[in-house]
């Protein structure tokens, strides 16, 4: 070998045909795991088809629970309705049941009367146990006389 040249000439030096190897089409090997544009179209038309029917049956089904809650909220209302109904005519019998004049008429066709005054109690609850009752004309009378009669005595005993 030359020690450096400019050129390699042995590059440029004619050299034995190479012989050349027929080329042949080989068979497209089958990839397992791999799909083949058909089957990647027919999946993802199954794919579309599944979302388009899952989007129908949630369509479907949301208003037929619309279409329920709509009949409970309507029976709901006629039940209130009816109720309403019943709540003022029982209210009304009730007025009618407790009017005074009438229960004044019952009263006295039983026999019962107003109480007098001597015949009202009073309760205190704010101080001690006791019970007041009211004193009738002639009681206050006759407590007066003794009142009287007493500072009498004590004025006449030494």
């Amino acid at each position: 070998m030359q020690a450096q040249t400019a050129y390699d000439l042995e590059q440029f030096m004619p050299r034995e045909p190479r012989r050349r190897e027929n080329l042949r089409v080989a068979e497209p090997q089958k990839r397992r795991g791999v799909l083949s544009r058909e089957h990647l179209k027919l999946l993802r038309w199954l794919v579309v088809t599944a979302i388009f029917l899952a989007l129908i049956v949630s369509v479907l089904q949301a208003r037929t629970t619309s279409m329920e809650l709509t009949d409970q909220i309507n029976s709901k209302k006629s039940e209130l309705s009816s109720l309403q109904s019943e709540y003022a005519y029982l209210t009304n019998a009730a007025e009618m049941k407790l009017n005074s004049s009438d229960v004044e008429k019952s009263a006295q066709a039983l026999g019962l009367y107003e109480p007098e005054q001597s015949q009202i109690t009073y309760v205190d609850r704010s101080e001690e146990d006791t019970i007041v009752l009211p004193k009738n004309t002639l009681e206050q009378t006759l407590d007066k006389v003794a009142t009287g009669a007493m500072s009498i005595m004590e004025y006449l005993e030494p």
